[in-house]
C-alpha cells in the first residue's frame, strides 16, 4: 500500500501544516508558540518534520494529547482572542495611557469650573490655614470637597497630582483669563479695526492701576467694550502710559495701526496736545483721533458751574449737611424711616452728594422734594430730643424757607434734564454721532427752561409746597438771600482791563430779590451749562468733524449715501491704511441709497445681509461704529476693582490681579470659553507631574 499524507486530517487536527516540498508534518502551533521552558520538547513536529505514514493517526494523536502542545495551543488560543478583540499589549498600553490622561483632563476641568465660579463671583480663592487638620482650607478647596466625587476628593488627600497649591491657581486662573482674551479679539470684525479705552485709579493697597478695555463691532456689527486687563503702573508719566498701551496691544496680538481712535479723560497727562499720551500714539498712528470721554466732559461742565454760582453752593452745602446729620445717626435714621411708616409710605433714604456721581445729586434733590414734609418733622422732634439739637435748630431753619423750596425745584428740574444725557453716555453702544445730538437736544432743552413761563411754573409749584407746610409765601419783589460781601479784585488790577474771570469760584451780591433768584440761579445755571456746552462742540478736532459730518445719513441730507461728497473723500484718506476700494464705493453708494432711502438713519442690520454687495460700505460703516463715547466701562470696570481686591486681598500679586478681573468682567465671555482646549492650555504652560495631552 503506498502510504502518505492525506488531507482528510487537515478537518481532524487544526494545528497541521504540511510542507509539499519536504513531503514533512509540522505543528503550526508548537513552532509559533514554543519558547525555552523546563518541559521536555518534541522537536519532530518543530523542526525536523514527520513522514512516518505508518504510524501517523498514532503520533498525531500522541502530539495532540502532549503537555506541551496543550500549553502552546492555549497561547494560541489567547492570541487569536487579542487580535479578534485587538487588545495586544501595545494597544491595552495605549489604551491604558489614554483612559489615564483622560482622568487627568477630567480633574483639571473639575479644578477648571470651580476655579470659573470663583473667578466670576469675585471670591477669594486661599483660606488662611489650607492643611488637611485646618476645618476651613479656604474656599476653592473647600467647594471641590463639597462638590465633587469620592475619586476628586481621593485626589485632593494626595500628596501629589491634586493641581491646588496657590501656583496651580495661578496657571488654572491664567488659562480662563487667556482663554477670555481670545474669545474677545478673535470677536473683531473683517476690518480689524477697534478703540482703546484707557483710564487709571488706586486699588486698596494704593497701587495705581490702569484698566485696559477696548471697542469694536462684531461680524453683525453688533458693538461690544470688552476689558482686556488691569496694569499695575509704577510711573504714570505720558511716555510710560504710551509704551504700556503699545505692549498691551502687541502681547494681546492687537494691530496698533487698526486703531481708529483713542478715549481718555482730561487729565494734561493723557490729553496733552505736545506730548500727552493721546499725542504719542497719534505719531505712530495718525488715523486714531483722540476723544476727550463725554461722561467726564459733562461732569466738568456740572462742577464749573455750582462751583461759581455762590447760591447753589451754599445749597448743596445745606443738603449734605442734612444726608450727613440725619444718615449717619442710627437714631435719626430709624425715626426717619419711622415717620415714613408711620405715614404709609414708602421707605426712602437721603443720598450722599458725590463730585463724580451726578445722578446722586439728582437723587438727593428728588428725594429731598418727596419727602419735604417727613423732614421736617423729624428735624421738629430731633430740636428737642436729640443731643445735637443746635444743628436741628439751624438745618430746621434753612430748609423752612420759601428761598430753599425754590431754589431745591429749580436744581431738581435742572438736574432732572441733565440726568437723562448723563446715563445715555453712560451707555456702551451708543454712536458718537447719537451722543453729540443727545447733547444738543439738551441744551436746547435747557434754553427752553430759561423763560419767565417756566420759572412761574415753578414759582407756583413752589407756593403749593409751602402752603402744604406752613411756610411763609415771599412775593417775588420780597424775597432776600443773605450773603457775603461782594468780591472785590485786587488792587494790582486799577490799570487792566478785566475780560475775563480772576479765578475766584463765587461772585457775591449783598442782595437779592425775587427776581434775582430768577436771574441769578435758574437764568445764571443754564446760562452757564449752555455756554459750557457750546464750547463741549467746539472743542472737537478737525478730523473729528470728518466722522460727525459722514454720520449724519439722513434721506433729506445731499450727503446721505454720496459717493461724491467730499466727506467721503476725507474720510477715506484719513483712514486709508484700511485701504477702501473707491471704485465699489462709487457703485455701493447709489445701490445702497436706493435700499435704504426710506429708512431715517442707517439700517445697517440690513446691509449687514449682503456682504459681498456691501463690502466696503460695511467696512466704513464698522469703523465710524468703533468710535467710543466714554470711558465708562472703565468706571465700571473699576468698580469690580474694588469688589476683587478687598482689604483682605491687598497681598494678591498683579499678574493674579489682572487674570481675575478679566473673568470677574466678562463674566459671559468666561463661561463660553472651551474647556477641552482650556486643558490643553494648562498642560503647555510648564510640564505637568501627570500627563494631560
Amino acid at each position: 500500500v503506498n502510504r502518505s499524507f492525506s488531507s482528510k486530517y487537515y478537518k481532524i487536527y487544526n494545528w497541521i501544516e504540511y510542507s509539499i516540498k519536504n513531503d514533512m508534518v509540522f505543528c503550526f502551533i508548537c513552532r509559533h508558540f514554543t519558547v525555552n521552558t523546563n518541559l521536555k520538547v518534541d522537536s519532530t513536529f518543530i523542526n525536523k518534520g514527520f513522514n512516518c505514514w505508518r504510524k501517523q493517526t498514532e503520533s498525531f494523536n500522541k502530539h495532540t494529547s502532549s503537555e506541551k502542545h496543550i500549553l502552546n495551543n492555549e497561547k494560541y488560543v489567547m492570541f487569536l482572542n487579542i487580535k479578534k478583540n485587538d487588545t495586544s499589549i501595545a494597544n491595552s498600553l495605549i489604551t491604558s495611557r489614554k483612559k489615564y490622561i483622560e482622568d487627568n483632563r477630567k480633574h483639571i476641568i473639575l479644578l477648571l469650573k470651580a476655579t470659573l465660579f470663583l473667578s466670576k463671583q469675585g471670591l477669594p480663592f486661599r483660606g488662611h490655614d489650607e492643611s488637611d487638620e485646618s476645618t476651613n482650607r479656604g474656599s476653592f478647596i473647600e467647594l471641590l470637597n463639597t462638590f465633587t466625587g469620592p475619586e476628586t476628593i481621593t485626589k485632593l488627600s494626595a500628596r501629589y497630582g491634586h493641581y491646588t497649591s496657590p501656583e496651580y491657581q495661578n496657571d488654572l486662573i491664567k488659562t480662563i483669563a487667556s482663554s477670555t482674551r481670545k474669545n474677545i479679539i478673535e470677536k473683531i470684525a473683517f476690518t480689524g479695526a477697534y478703540s482703546i479705552l484707557v483710564d487709571e485709579t488706586k486699588d486698596a493697597s494704593k497701587k495705581e492701576q490702569l484698566s485696559f478695555i477696548i471697542r469694536f463691532v462684531d461680524g453683525n456689527l453688533n458693538i461690544h467694550e470688552k476689558a482686556i486687563g488691569c496694569y499695575h503702573m509704577k510711573k504714570c508719566d505720558a511716555y510710560t502710559l504710551s509704551q504700556e498701551i503699545l505692549n498691551i496691544a502687541a502681547h494681546n496680538k492687537l494691530d496698533i495701526q487698526k486703531c481708529v481712535a483713542q478715549c481718555y479723560d482730561g487729565a494734561s497727562v493723557m490729553s496733552g496736545l505736545f506730548s500727552g499720551v493721546q499725542k504719542r500714539i497719534v505719531d505712530i498712528v495718525p488715523h486714531a483721533i483722540y476723544i476727550h470721554c463725554h461722561a467726564h466732559r459733562l461732569n466738568l461742565c456740572l462742577v464749573n458751574t455750582i462751583q461759581n454760582n455762590n447760591i447753589v453752593v451754599d445749597f448743596f452745602d445745606t443738603v449734605q449737611s442734612l444726608y450727613k446729620y440725619l444718615m449717619n445717626g442710627h437714631t435719626r435714621y430709624e425715626l426717619f424711616m419711622k415717620i415714613q411708616r408711620d405715614k404709609k409710605l414708602k421707605e426712602i433714604y437721603l443720598e450722599r452728594l458725590v463730585e463724580t456721581r451726578w445722578s446722586y445729586w439728582h437723587s438727593s434733590l428728588k428725594k429731598i422734594k418727596l419727602r419735604y414734609s417727613e423732614i421736617k418733622d423729624v428735624l421738629k422732634v430731633l430740636t428737642v430730643q436729640d443731643d445735637q439739637a443746635a444743628r436741628a435748630i439751624g438745618l430746621l431753619e434753612e430748609i423752612s424757607t420759601f428761598r430753599f423750596i425754590l431754589i431745591l425745584y429749580i436744581m431738581e428740574q435742572i438736574l432732572s434734564t441733565i440726568h437723562c444725557v448723563s446715563c445715555q453716555l453712560q451707555c456702551s453702544i451708543i454712536l458718537l454721532p447719537k451722543a453729540i445730538n443727545l447733547v444738543n437736544s439738551t441744551k436746547n432743552q435747557l434754553i427752553n427752561l430759561r423763560s419767565e413761563k417756566n420759572f412761574t411754573y415753578i414759582y407756583n409749584e413752589v407756593k403749593i409746597c409751602a402752603i402744604k407746610n406752613q411756610i411763609t409765601i415771599e412775593k417775588e419783589e420780597e424775597t432776600n438771600i443773605r450773603l457775603r460781601k461782594k468780591y472785590e479784585p485786587s488792587k494790582k488790577f486799577e490799570d487792566f482791563f478785566i475780560m475775563s474771570t480772576l479765578g475766584q469760584t463765587r461772585t457775591k451780591q449783598a442782595k437779592h430779590n425775587g427776581k434775582n433768584v430768577k436771574t441769578d440761579v435758574l437764568f445764571n445755571v443754564i446760562d452757564s451749562i449752555v455756554s459750557l456746552f457750546c464750547n463741549w462742540m467746539k472743542d472737537f478736532p478737525n478730523k473729528l468733524q470728518i466722522f460727525l459730518s459722514y454720520l449724519k445719513f439722513y434721506s433729506s441730507n445731499d450727503n446721505f449715501f454720496n459717493h461724491n461728497s467730499p466727506y467721503i473723500s476725507s474720510f477715506i484718506n484719513h483712514n486709508s491704511y484700511f485701504q477702501f476700494n473707491k471704485i465699489k464705493i462709487d457703485s455701493e453708494f447709489p445701490s445702497a441709497k436706493t435700499l435704504l432711502t426710506n429708512k431715517n438713519n442707517i439700517k445697517d442690520l440690513n446691509l449687514k445681509d449682503y456682504p459681498e454687495a456691501f463690502n466696503e460700505t460695511l467696512k466704513i460703516i464698522s469703523i465710524i461704529k468703533t468710535l467710543p463715547i466714554s470711558t465708562a466701562s472703565n468706571e465700571r470696570f473699576f468698580s469690580s476693582l474694588k469688589r476683587v481686591k478687598t482689604y483682605l486681598r491687598t497681598t494678591m500679586g498683579d499678574n493674579r490681579l489682572n487674570d481675575l478681573m478679566v473673568i470677574a468682567v466678562e463674566k459671559e465671555e468666561a463661561s463660553n470659553i472651551e474647556l477641552q482646549e482650556a486643558v490643553n492650555a494648562f498642560a503647555n504652560i510648564k510640564t505637568r507631574r501627570y500627563p494631560l495631552i
